[in-house]
């Protein structure tokens, strides 16, 4: 399995959770969507470049 199929074996796993706690900060259930799509394209696009990091960013 390549990066690409682990992070989206991994977006479909954990999607509704992370629009459920976007969906919570923003109040859109819309704008959460694209919020955690745009994050998987992001992910697709550098994660096999960069790759990912072994602690979550904290801001």
């Amino acid at each position: 399995m390549d990066v690409r199929d682990t992070v989206e074996a991994v977006f479909r796993i954990e999607s509704a959770r992370l629009v459920a706690g976007l969906a919570r900060i923003v109040r859109d259930v819309g704008l959460a969507e694209e919020l955690a799509q745009d994050a998987l394209v992001i992910a697709l696009e550098q994660w096999p470049v960069k790759g990912s990091r072994t602690t979550p960013a904290r801001g």
